[in-house]
């Protein structure tokens, strides 16, 4: 008895993968976009409610004596500065180095200090 073997062809099975791939992605992705409107954390939407009234002879202040609140006064965006805060941090046996600031980040080793 001989047997003999058919073979799929392999065009036919890597066309047929391709296509239920290609379906796949057509039909059942969904397309991303954005939202019209700004989205914020709960709690945190913008408001243009007054502030909060602080009544300054609330004991649980605890103001230093003779000490008085500051007027209240709404912050504009334009008026905050944005402060330039500087960080550096190093490791231990002090072979490296980064310097962080708001906008800039700088690493060193030991080699590019002696090169200096």
């Amino acid at each position: 008895m001989t047997h003999t073997r058919t073979r799929t062809p392999r065009l036919a099975v890597v066309i047929a993968a391709a296509s239920v791939m290609v379906a796949t992605n057509a039909f059942g992705a969904t397309s991303a976009h954005a939202a019209d409107d700004p989205s914020y954390p709960p709690g945190t939407e913008p408001s243009a409610s007054a502030p909060v009234e602080v009544d300054a002879n609330d004991p649980d202040l605890k103001l230093v004596e003779g000490s008085t609140l500051a007027e209240a006064k709404v912050l504009d965006i334009k008026e905050a500065k944005v402060l330039d805060i500087k960080s550096v941090i190093e490791d231990e046996p002090g072979e490296e180095r980064r310097e962080d600031t708001n906008s800039h980040v700088k690493w060193e080793t030991d080699e590019m200090q002696a090169r200096r």
